[in-house]
């Protein structure tokens, strides 16, 4: 394992053995980064330091992928908050895609050196997503026109959620939308655009996951308050 400087923000890069990835990601700015290779080193990583984020290559070994995200969220894992990042060939972004919203909080390409960067940045402070059934009103601009969509969430994290609805809208789509918080009631209002489609043998709805682009102060405020609340 190779450490760089010591910082507050720590960042876990777990690679395949086989991997060509592994001098893609140069350490951000700020950013205290480790470096393991393999599956079972990836593991240990995860079950033995808190990291605030993860990147893990996909595939990551031979082993299911879902195996070290579940290890990644296990209630006793010190990385259950951490943002996780998977970084993929263009090949895999559909099945790496499926994993978000089931404890993976970006998906990226191997040749999109700038959005993994930015990747780390937007997910370092983002916690799992937390299962949150509330009412959500989702606004959306058709031919000049404000439709309106009303539907349930099915989890919720600081930077998305997954919809359950049988309104299929198309990945990138965006749209503005609004819920109230279950923790002190107090509104969260932004706009947010679709990135995947649910699958149907590895999830129990049918809907899609979105990513927030656009949250204001007080939304922010109340999301942490949310958060908080469950800590």
């Amino acid at each position: 394992m190779d450490r760089n400087q010591p910082n507050s923000r720590s960042i876990l890069f777990a690679a395949d053995k086989t991997s060509e990835l592994w001098d893609l990601l140069t350490t951000p700015l700020g950013f205290d980064l480790d470096h393991v290779r393999g599956f079972e080193a990836s593991l240990a990583a995860v079950r033995n330091r808190p990291y605030d984020g993860i990147v893990a290559t996909l595939p990551l070994g031979d082993h299911p992928f879902v195996h070290f995200v579940a290890a990644v969220r296990s209630a006793d894992s010190p990385c259950k908050n951490a943002g996780l990042v998977v970084l993929t060939t263009k090949d895999r972004l559909e099945e790496a895609n499926a994993y978000v919203g089931g404890g993976v909080n970006r998906v990226v390409s191997i040749d999109d050196a700038d959005g993994l960067r930015k990747a780390i940045v937007e997910v370092i402070e983002v916690g799992a997503r937390t299962p949150i059934r509330v009412m959500t009103l989702l606004t959306i601009g058709i031919g000049g026109r404000d439709c309106q969509i009303r539907t349930f969430t099915q989890n919720v994290s600081r930077s998305g959620m997954l919809l359950d609805t049988s309104n299929m809208l198309n990945v990138g789509q965006q749209f503005d939308f609004s819920f109230r918080s279950p923790a002190g009631g107090r509104m969260v209002t932004g706009r947010a655009e679709v990135i995947r489609h649910t699958q149907d043998d590895r999830e129990q709805i049918s809907g899609i996951g979105v990513q927030f682009l656009e949250l204001d102060e007080r939304s922010a405020e109340a999301l942490d308050e949310l958060f908080g609340a469950g800590e």
